[in-house]
Order: structure tokens, then sequence, then C-alpha cells
């Protein structure tokens, strides 16, 4: 009853793909482990979880429009019919175990299922999102992080995935949260994946701004030009999001998976505006439209939330007269999370780039004081790229640092002693319980190989000490 509606499925979804999946075979395997198990029905479901795997394995593989549209039916198909069976299973243990509980004690040995064939290691070039998941984003552009039109592409991509957008973001989630928890990262990510970018993504959730309208406009502090989506009216809050897309990433991870937002003076440097004229208005009005956002996280039980000021160390001297203010407007009233700003000193264009105008490093102790007397708990820097003087760290008092300890657009990969003699030197300068490991910042420019080996590193160096 179990068997032949899943072999009919998985032939369906194969069918004239030369793939190396023999459903009778593993069919059958399946059914010789339930006849050695004195519960079959839970063997049976390990099975299914396995062809469900297979099937999306499959997915990743091919290309042809129609055939991946019939496996993401299947995918969704399979995996209610697993969740009713696992509430089936469930429900009968408890029945037998009342009758009978000694009936649940001392399984029989029956063989391990041999796992599915098919190679789901694909790499990833350059790019965060897994390469059946064809959003655009300003990693792909051929001038990276510095794209001219950062926001042109993402929406008619989106529209044209159809019904496959939720299925293949889901898929892509599940690929990336498994691959930190293999890294042995903590507290992880999605990778961002519906993102074009980790600013606008967001800002196409609030009112007042215009997104087919394109203004020309000259971004960080002067290093590149680019068309952006225009403020037209006041910003507002128009309804939560992230608190959904926190919900599902939560049910597929054991994790804690923490969410980023975009402050306001990053927004505010990233985006074209004719309404305001005054960056200060705007970051308020920004701060507040956040704040809403944040507590429908926190509702939904997240517990780590960060939103991402690198402008700060690009312009000190507004964080300091107002940006950090509407830095902690963001958190206002919030209790029941760990509030994170993360603060890096920018992103090159491309890879390996050298001569990248990166922020100066000054500006980390130039914001410390005020920093520390915010109400941010935690505060992320980066230290890989380019060494700080630890002395900044003696600054935070109080604060827990989450210090970058991997180059995020290097193919070098740094070596685990390497890491850990950094961390040891930290030690000398601030409390453990108040460090913690982490990238400088996102991995976006790095093959899905090459970021798992310095995400293990990472985490070897870190749980070593």
């Amino acid at each position: 009853l179990i068997m032949d509606p899943v072999k009919s499925q998985m032939k369906e979804s194969i069918k004239n793909e030369n793939l190396d999946l023999s459903v009778e075979d593993y069919s059958g395997t399946i059914m010789e482990q339930g006849q050695y198990d004195r519960n079959p029905g839970v063997a049976a479901a390990e099975g299914l979880e396995n062809v469900l795997n297979g099937i999306k394995k499959a997915y990743d593989m091919i290309k042809d429009s129609d055939t991946r549209k019939k496996l993401a039916n299947s995918i969704t198909k399979l995996g209610n019919f697993m969740t009713i069976t696992a509430d089936a299973i469930a429900s009968g243990r408890d029945q037998r175990a009342m009758a009978n509980p000694d009936s649940l004690k001392d399984p029989l040995p029956y063989p391990e299922l041999e796992a599915v064939t098919v190679d789901d290691e694909e790499e990833i070039a350059e790019d965060a999102k897994p390469d059946f998941l064809d959003l655009p984003d300003w990693f792909k552009d051929e001038k990276g992080t510095d794209a001219e039109y950062p926001t042109s592409k993402w929406e008619q991509a989106k529209l044209k995935m159809g019904e496959e957008y939720e299925v293949q973001i889901k898929l892509a989630s599940e690929s990336i949260i498994k691959d930190q928890i293999e890294c042995g990262i903590d507290i992880i990510t999605d990778g961002e994946v519906r993102r074009e970018n980790y600013i606008h993504y967001h800002c196409r959730h609030l009112g007042g701004i215009d997104f087919e309208k394109l203004t020309k406009k000259t971004a960080r502090t002067g290093n590149y030009d680019c068309w952006l989506p225009t403020i037209t009216n006041k910003v507002e809050f128009i309804g939560s999001f992230l608190n959904k897309e926190y919900e599902i990433n939560q049910s597929i991870s054991k994790n804690p998976i923490k969410v980023t937002i975009p402050g306001p003076l990053t927004i505010t440097d990233t985006i074209a505006d004719e309404f305001y004229n005054d960056h200060k208005m705007l970051g308020v009005d920004l701060g507040e439209a956040i704040n809403k956002e944040i507590k429908s996280l926190v509702n939904s039980g997240c517990k780590y939330i960060q939103v991402d000021e690198p402008l700060f160390a690009r312009k000190s001297k507004e964080a300091i007269e107002f940006g950090i203010d509407n830095l902690e407007r963001c958190f206002h009233g919030v209790t029941d999370c760990e509030k994170i700003t993360h603060i890096c000193c920018g992103y090159p264009d491309k890879i390996d780039a050298d001569d990248y105008p990166k922020a100066p490093l000054i500006s980390y102790f130039e914001i410390a004081d005020a920093l520390e007397n915010s109400l941010i708990d935690t505060i992320s820097i980066e230290d890989a790229h380019r060494h700080n003087d630890l002395k900044l760290l003696e600054l935070y008092k109080s604060k827990k640092i989450i210090f970058g300890l991997i180059k995020v657009a290097s193919s070098e990969v740094e070596e685990i002693d390497m890491i850990r003699d950094r961390l040891l030197s930290c030690l000398n300068h601030i409390d453990k319980e108040r460090l913690i490991a982490a990238p400088d910042c996102g991995l976006g420019y790095l093959s899905r190989d090459m970021a798992m080996l310095k995400l293990k590193n990472l985490s070897k160096a870190a749980k070593s000490i």
C-alpha cells in the first residue's frame, strides 16, 4: 500500500532520464528491511524519506522544465504523504505501547538502507545559490556587488518560476541549512536565497518605494554608480514577511536560525530618495518599519536577529550622530531575542580583488563607545581580510563580539591552526564567553566546496579551544 504509489511516482518522475535510480531494487531493500523490524511502518517511513531525497536529487540534475515541474509536484505530494504516514505510525506505536509495553523494546537488527546513488555535490561557482535556483543576485552580475542595475531582473525571474518558486526556495534552503550543520556551525541562516541582495529584497516589502522608477546614484562613498529604486512617498511597514520565511526555515533545522535585516543607514545609502532629502528622518521611518518586522519575528520564536549596518564603518560620523539611534529604534521594545548588528568594511566587486576600497579600520574605534552604550547585545565585525588592533575588543565591556576569521572573497582557505591562533590572541583582550567565531561577512563569491571547507576549519578551530 505504501510502496506501490511511490514506485509509480518514481517511475513517472525519472521517465526518459538516464539516472542511476533503480526503483525495484530500492523498494525491495525497503520491504526486506520491514521483514526484520517489529515495526515495519517505521522502516517504510524511513524508506519514503530516502525516496524523497532521491527525487530531490533528480530535480537538481534535470534541466527540462516540464520534467522539473513533475518532480516538484512529486516532492510536494510525497512530503505531505510522509507527514500523514509519520502521524499514523506515531499513533500506532502509542496504541501498541499501551496494550503491550514490551512490544517497543529491543527491536531486532535490520540492514541499513543503501543510499541513492545520484551525486548531489554540485559545484556552485561564485554563487551563494544552488544552480537549480534560477534567481538573479548581485554575485552573478559581471560587476559583482557593484552591479549597475542590482534590482532589475529579480521580479521577472520570480514570476517566470511560477508555482515552482516556493518549492525551489525550500529545496535550496534545506540544502544550505544542511551544509552549515554539517560544517559544525551552531547558529545558521537560510543563505538569503530568496534575495537579489541583502538590502533591496527587504525594501520590496515596504511602502513608499518604487521599484519601477530607477534613479542613478553614486553609492558607498563614491565607489561606484548604480540605478536604484526610488523613494517617492513616506516609507511604511505594510505587513510582515520575514516571520513566515523564518518559520519555514526553522521547521527544517535542528539549529537556531538567525534572520538578517538591512539597517536604516545602509538602506539610505543604497536607495534613491526624492521624498525625504533628510537621511536622519528617512532612517527614523525605516527604523520604525523594521521594528514592526522584528517584533513579528520575535512573536514567531526567532531568537537571533541581526540588523546589517556596514555603512557605520564608511560613515562613522553619521553613525554616531543618528545612525546608532535609528539602529536602536529597530529593536525598541524588543526583549526576547539576541539583538545583533553586523558592521563589515565592504564587499569587493569580485573574488580575490586586491585593490577594492574598503572602509577604514579606524572606524571601528570611532563608533565603539556609542555601540557599547547602546541596547545592542552583539556586534559583528570583520578581521580576516585586514587584522584589527585587538585593543579594540577591550573597548567593549559588556557586548558579545562576533569576530570575522574567514575571508569572504578570497580563494585562500584559512588553516585551522591559523584561525585558532587568532582566536587565542583575541582571548587576551576579551572573555571567552563573549567571543563568537564567524566569517567576515557572507560567502556569496565562494564555491560550495570552498565555503564548506572554510566553515569546517572555522568550526574545528573554535571548538578546539
